[in-house]
């Protein structure tokens, strides 16, 4: 979407951002965001990764940053809290949460491509809110649909939203019309993780859990979506799902060169492997760690790395993974003390953000990783 187009809807629907307009409520900030220089993460520096900052936070489900690397948003299960990055002295946006239930969803966060706008899909009604960075603005693109889950994915211009509903169906809506311009229609099961390609031209899909498993059949597969057409391109079968009802739901990664889109698949018994699917092939990889739990999956800016959530089932060892994003070798493990929740690089690849867990229930811890120059 242009930036023509999202003006002249945020200028139609503006509202006063009156939860902007009040002091930030104390807690997930720093004291100071990094100030110096940095060097870019990659293999060669991974073993001088320190952390540059540390705080508390609401517990967090999802980091995500700006196009230009200026704000980096933390999506928790109160609120999301929009922090700049660029400019001292500036308390952080604070906006409603887009999550219900962590284990079953973690709503959508996406910022336009020139990072002055926020979308959000609104729990539980499914409705686009469009949040002006620089204006105070708000605008509301509001829909007629049943039967949200808590599962959706914001396109990459903003132009589109695609939310899952209880009977497995997908319906992706339309920003400048409001209409409801596909059903996709396939997933006999709730939908676990969805998620839009950079371009825009294809949609992902993954089966998530619905009740039981020794009740209900699972849907294990991952299906691949035309965005102009509507066409189903491909049915993978995973043999597990992306989502279950262990730690907040992850998303769906896709590579910076659209590509491939990684994942890891979920088992019963508690085993876990990486999946990278490969867009244009429609082919399906699979790593398995010998002794490890994965969760979530992050690519570097320039996709020669990805970044692994891990948890060890025969020591007390969590930490995130790294590895090479073609070989798929083991690069380096950088350790931590809970369990990786969340992870994103910053897009010029100087900074790795990471949401773990902590002692208390309540409370996440938000860090950020850097090499100092």
């Amino acid at each position: 979407m242009s930036s023509l187009l999202l003006t002249i809807i945020l200028a139609l629907h503006a509202l006063a951002l009156a939860g902007n307009a009040q002091p930030p409520e104390p807690g997930c900030a720093p004291e100071q965001w990094p100030r110096g220089q940095y060097a870019p993460i990659t293999r060669e520096t991974l073993d001088q990764l320190e952390p540059v900052v540390s705080f508390e936070c609401d517990t967090p489900v999802e980091l995500v940053w700006s196009p230009d690397g200026r704000y980096l948003a933390i999506s928790t299960v109160e609120r999301i809290w929009v922090h700049n990055l660029k400019e001292s002295g500036l308390g952080p946006y604070i906006f409603p949460s887009v999550v219900i239930n962590p284990w079953d969803g973690v709503g959508s966060v996406a910022f336009s491509s020139d990072s002055t706008i926020l979308a959000t899909v609104n729990p539980p009604d499914g409705d686009l809110h469009l949040w002006s960075l620089i204006g105070e603005k708000h605008s509301v693109v509001q829909i007629q649909s049943q039967g949200y889950t808590g599962t959706a994915a914001i396109s990459p211009d903003l132009s589109r939203w695609a939310i899952a509903h209880n009977d497995g169906n997908i319906s992706v809506w339309d920003v400048e019309t409001k209409n409801r311009v596909m059903l996709l229609e396939g997933h006999h099961r709730r939908v676990g993780a969805l998620t839009f390609s950079p371009d825009g031209s294809r949609l992902v899909s993954a089966g998530g859990r619905v009740g039981a498993a020794s009740i209900n059949p699972q849907d294990t597969t991952l299906r691949v979506w035309n965005t102009v057409s509507g066409e189903l391109l491909a049915t993978l079968e995973l043999g597990g799902l992306v989502n279950i009802s262990t730690d907040p739901a992850q998303k769906l990664t896709f590579s910076p060169d659209g590509n491939s889109v990684a994942f890891t698949v979920m088992y019963d018994n508690g085993n876990s492997i990486l999946s990278i699917v490969d867009i244009d092939r429609m082919t399906h990889s699979t790593i398995a760690f010998e002794d490890r739990y994965v969760k979530g999956a992050a690519f570097a800016p320039k996709g020669s790395m990805l970044a692994i959530g891990s948890r060890s089932h025969l020591r007390d060892l969590r930490g995130i993974v790294f590895l090479d994003a073609e070989q798929y070798v083991e690069l380096a493990i950088l350790p931590f003390e809970h369990m990786v929740l969340s992870m994103a690089f910053s897009p010029d690849g100087l900074l790795l953000a990471v949401a773990h867990e902590t002692d208390s229930l309540a409370r996440g811890q938000i860090e950020l990783w850097g090499v100092r120059e």
